[in-house]
């Protein structure tokens, strides 16, 4: 049997590929019929998926800018390579979703290009602010590495404050919403600490702890009553303790894929290195479709069909994300979809 040679981080793509899948679910989940289960239980475990782009994003820009001593340079590259992208498809959902008689000239800025504009245009908004501070982060995160316990507890308190205190709730700050860079602060200082130190001297976490851990977001929300955090779902405690196990779980265990997953490594590899296409495309696939996804699941009837249904309609949106990414790279537009 065929053995495939792998280069990049099997633990990190494996992540990268769980995270795409979560984000696709959570957006297309009100295309088609659902249970509450779906809605209350599944989507919110899959919280942890932008917090674990975010951490990977810190930590491979670390690698890079430690490996190449060019800090500058590899800021303005990775500025530019997401700028082209966040331009496209902010403009494609610009002229998807624009109501031209009400439209005025704020509303170009405040709702269509301050990470409103589309499901996923605020990541695009939250690295594009980090790359102007990481050198700030990248000293701060020096001095942080020998305390990473005190790091670990001053962040999950300052989760609870956001979440907890009228602070978040304030008519100013919640229309900014989680969309301003302090919010994702603690996800950034870890990815560097760690591209650093490397997880094994950390802590090695078992992966089904890893994996098991983000079930306590839904049970947060259920417990804690979900009207405190209806401005964001991102700034709970829960969320970022089961990100950071999460992604320390896979990382510190340091998985490999051999050969005789042939095409699982595939799989996987297709969805991490096409992560950022996925992201940018789902929108479009999932707003072209949903007509056809609903009509054609009028008939359906089936044992647990309002459970299985939105899987199936994120694996179906996935597979079209990848066909079109595969057509703008033959048309030599590589660019709109890889950073």
């Amino acid at each position: 049997m065929q053995v495939i040679k792998i280069n990049r981080s099997a633990s990190a793509d494996i992540l990268k590929a769980i995270s795409i899948f979560g984000v696709v679910y959570i957006h297309s989940i009100f295309s088609v019929p659902f249970s509450d289960i779906s809605l209350n239980w599944i989507s919110p475990i899959f919280r942890f998926c932008v917090p674990i782009f975010i951490m990977l994003w810190a930590f491979f820009a670390e690698k890079s800018i430690s490996k190449h001593n060019g800090e500058k340079g590899y800021l303005a590259i990775r500025f530019y390579n997401l700028l082209v992208p966040f331009i496209f498809w902010s403009t494609i959902y610009f002229f998807l979703k624009v109501e031209w008689k009400s439209l005025t000239f704020t509303q170009i800025f405040t709702k269509h290009w301050s990470g409103y504009g589309w499901s996923g245009q605020y990541y695009f908004l939250l690295l594009f602010q980090f790359i102007a501070i990481f050198s700030l982060l990248r000293r701060l995160a020096l001095y942080l590495t020998k305390h990473i316990i005190l790091l670990t507890i001053s962040s999950v308190l300052f989760y609870f404050v956001v979440t907890y205190s009228p602070i978040f709730l304030i008519n100013s700050v919640a229309k900014i919403g989680d969309r301003l860079f302090i919010y994702w602060i603690p996800y950034v200082l870890f990815g560097i600490i760690w591209a650093r130190t490397g997880y094994n001297k950390i802590v090695k976490l078992p992966i089904i702890l890893g994996m098991t851990l983000p079930v306590i977001i839904p049970l947060e929300i259920y417990i804690f009553h979900p009207a405190v955090i209806k401005f964001s779902p991102y700034v709970i405690p829960s969320v970022f303790i089961s990100s950071i196990a999460l992604l320390l779980a896979f990382m510190s265990n340091d998985l490999k894929m051999h050969g005789r997953y042939t095409i699982f490594t595939r799989a996987v590899s297709l969805l991490a290195k096409n992560t950022l296409g996925i992201f940018c495309i789902n929108p479009l696939i999932i707003k072209l479709f949903r007509p056809l996804f609903l009509s054609a699941s009028i008939n359906l009837n089936f044992f647990g069909y309002s459970l299985l249904l939105p899987i199936a309609f994120t694996i179906i949106t996935i597979v079209l994300c990848i066909f079109l990414i595969f057509i703008l790279k033959k048309l030599k537009l590589g660019m709109l979809v890889l950073s």
